[in-house]
């Protein structure tokens, strides 16, 4: 499931913003959080603005692309987990080009995670990898 949550996310990107990252991976975080991480996402434009001085115009624009598809993501998610999404959050970072985009979904009162967690409490004193290990799948 987190496989085909993240190749259907990089498919809507490419389909309405035009350009799709070339890097995906989710996450569960704990039962009811699904994080997706995209790398590689912004489009030529958005480089060429961040690359000459207006990075913040370029995450407002992409921060409104992700806005604007919000909607799309949530049904998505919904669909591939049979849970409702009750918050979707997106995060953007110029360099390195990552996009994070979180689902917290309804509760699954005490039925616990569909899929293994990767991270939770009993990992907190683990250290923590780069964006890169997130992406290449050493994690």
């Amino acid at each position: 499931m987190l496989g085909a949550l993240s190749s259907r996310i990089v498919q809507l990107l490419h389909q309405r913003a035009g350009r799709g990252p070339t890097q995906a991976k989710s996450y569960w975080a704990g039962d009811d959080i699904l994080m997706v991480v995209l790398g590689d996402g912004f489009t030529e434009v958005e480089r060429t603005l961040s690359d000459n001085g207006h990075g913040p115009l370029a995450l407002a624009y992409r921060s409104a692309i992700q806005d604007a598809l919000e909607d799309e993501m949530r049904a998505e998610v919904e669909r591939l987990t049979a849970r409702r999404v009750v918050a979707a959050m997106s995060s953007l970072h110029h360099d390195p080009d990552l996009i994070i985009q979180i689902f917290m979904l309804e509760g699954l009162d005490g039925r616990g995670a569909r899929e293994p967690t990767h991270r939770g409490a009993a990992d907190e004193a683990a250290p923590r990898p780069g964006p890169a290990a997130f992406l290449d799948g050493s994690r």
